[in-house]
This record gives C-alpha cells, sequence and structure tokens, in this order.
C-alpha cells in the first residue's frame, strides 16, 4: 500500500487521496481522507474477549502501532461522534483532523417481493417470541452469551421464547463450537434455538418481520448498521449498554449488560410485560430514521465537500 498507492496517485495526477478501509497510506504524495470504521482499534475491552488467539492479538497490536503512525496527518471521518471522541482520546488527533459523518438509514436496498426460506423457517417455529440476532460470528459480537441466555429462558419455563441466528457453520471453529453447544436447545417439536445461516440484503426486512424483538449482545461497534435495519422493519431492539448503541439508537431500545446474562434476561421480561413497551420502541424507531440520520445524497455531499476542503488546487507533478 505504501508503494503502490503513492504512485498511482503521481501516474493519475490525484488531488485528493480517499481510504475507505480504516488504514492511512504513510507519506502519500497528496492530502488523504480516511473512512475510519474499525472498532477494535477504539476499543477499551480486554483483547483476550474480543480477540481470542495470541495470533490475533499479537497481529492487533502490530496494526495498532501502524494505524497510530499513519494517521497523524490525515484526515479522518467516522460514523458517530463516540467514535471521535475514542480518536481524539487515544491518538491525540487534532479536532479538525476528524469529521462525523452517520450512515443513511435505506441500507439494504428493496427487499425481495416474497419471503425466502429462512423468514418461513422462522415463521414456521411454534415459539411466537423470537429473539433475532443478526450477525456473523465473530468474538465481539458475543454469540457466547447467547448459550446462558437460552439456558435460564429454559430453567424459568418461559415457553414462548426462541433465539435466531444468521451463523455461518463453516465460519470458524468458535462458530462450530457455539452450535453444536446450542444444540440441545434444538431438538424436540418446538426448538428454542434455530440458526437460520447469513441473511441476503433483499430477505433481511422478511426476516425482521418475523421477530418478536431484535436481540444484540455485542461488544463492540463503531455504528452498528444492524439497528436501522431493525428500525426501518419496526423490530424493537434490546441491545448492549454501550455508548455506541446508546448514540444510534436512543430511547428506541432497551438497555442490557452484555456480559450478564440475566441482564438480558431481565430486558426480555420487561419488554413482554410492560404494556406498550414494544409499540413505543417500535414507534422511537421510525422517529429516528425520519430525524436522525442523513440521506445517502447528503452523506455524499459531506463527503464531496471535505474532499474539496482538502485537495491540493494544481495537479501532482
Amino acid at each position: 500500500m505504501n508503494d503502490t498507492v503513492p504512485e498511482l496517485c503521481r501516474a493519475n495526477q490525484a488531488a485528493a487521496l480517499f481510504s475507505m478501509g480504516n488504514m492511512a497510506t504513510s507519506f502519500p504524495p497528496v492530502p488523504q481522507l480516511v473512512l475510519f470504521h474499525k472498532a477494535h482499534f477504539i476499543s477499551s475491552e480486554p483483547l483476550r474477549r474480543i480477540l481470542p488467539t495470541l495470533r490475533e492479538q499479537v497481529q492487533h497490536r502490530l496494526e495498532r502501532l501502524y494505524f497510530r503512525y499513519a494517521i497523524q496527518h490525515a484526515t479522518v471521518t467516522v460514523q458517530t461522534g463516540w467514535v471521535r471522541q475514542r480518536l481524539l482520546a487515544m491518538y491525540r488527533l487534532r479536532p479538525e483532523q476528524v469529521h462525523v459523518v452517520p450512515n443513511a438509514p435505506d441500507l439494504a436496498g428493496a427487499p425481495d417481493p416474497a419471503p425466502g426460506a429462512q423468514a418461513r423457517q422462522m415463521a414456521s417455529l411454534q415459539r411466537p417470541l423470537r429473539l433475532f440476532y443478526l450477525a456473523l460470528y465473530y468474538p465481539h459480537k458475543n454469540h457466547r452469551i447467547l448459550k446462558e441466555v437460552a439456558d435460564r429462558l429454559e430453567a424459568l419455563r418461559l415457553e414462548e421464547f426462541a433465539i435466531v441466528t444468521t451463523i455461518a457453520p463453516d465460519q470458524d471453529r468458535g462458530a462450530q463450537r457455539l452450535l453444536q453447544q446450542m444444540q440441545r436447545h434444538t431438538l424436540g417439536p418446538r426448538p428454542r434455538f434455530l440458526n437460520v445461516g447469513p441473511v441476503p440484503p433483499g430477505q433481511i426486512d422478511h426476516c425482521f418481520r418475523q421477530s418478536w424483538a431484535c436481540l444484540i449482545p455485542t461488544l463492540l461497534e463503531t455504528f452498528g448498521l444492524t439497528y436501522l435495519e431493525a428500525m426501518r422493519a419496526g423490530c424493537p431492539i434490546l441491545t448492549s449498554d454501550r455508548d455506541f448503541a446508546r448514540e444510534v439508537c436512543g430511547d428506541a431500545a432497551l438497555y442490557f449488560d452484555p456480559l450478564n446474562a440475566d441482564s438480558i434476561v431481565q430486558a426480555i421480561l420487561r419488554l413482554r410485560d410492560e404494556p406498550g413497551l414494544r409499540e413505543r420502541l417500535i414507534e422511537a424507531g421510525r422517529r429516528r430514521l425520519q430525524q436522525g440520520f442523513p440521506t445517502w445524497a447528503e452523506v455524499t455531499e459531506r463527503y464531496v465537500e471535505l474532499l474539496r476542503r482538502i485537495a491540493r488546487p494544481q495537479a501532482v507533478s
């Protein structure tokens, strides 16, 4: 990257460089704008919790050292104010270097005309209160807490609840291990756990509409696109009591401690038992989509404005 990209900038007489993959290019020949969305670089979670293997931890530390060095002279965009604050505090960037450009809410495009196999699988579950977690398996997504949640729901004899995930079974050993641990909850005529696998974009809305609530016990995000997808589908949100979630969801979610299965179960029961709460969360989500986020045209305009601001007025020699 540090050899090829500068050469391409010179060859094409670029006036600015837009890097959309978190990492800046060292010593670029033109001003550089970096889109930052790698939450691991600003995490305060213990590394072993979000990167369980020693190899991953060592690689992360090396990447973070390079990031700290390369980002110092770049202009940076982030998707939330929380990320901006963390970047300024952790990497000693100047306030004028870092700009907030949120995502737009129309993320997955138009839904497919009809529900597919995954949504139909969900509809066939005989437990009507379906808790849907739309996420691939990564340690920071905290899928492992779902086993404790399922065990507690079973121990409390809460027969109406089921957990639905979208894990790719062959993604890695962690995914396979979790699915094996959850296997006993898949048995019998009324399974408490269903893994439908990765959901195509056009089917996301259909799956949310077969859900009673969106359950997101994630430990780390820079934005959280799933929150907006749930709001758009009219699905109430139960999620982690973390700054990133509160900034995006506001009053459109119930919050819990993602490391405490009892806290998660209490949030689930509150949503079930408090009159009108589910409807209030759905309405709050609709308001946030209408008032709290830009359109893609506005997002594009903001990026064009930033690129014009930093670009060199003359061609690169």
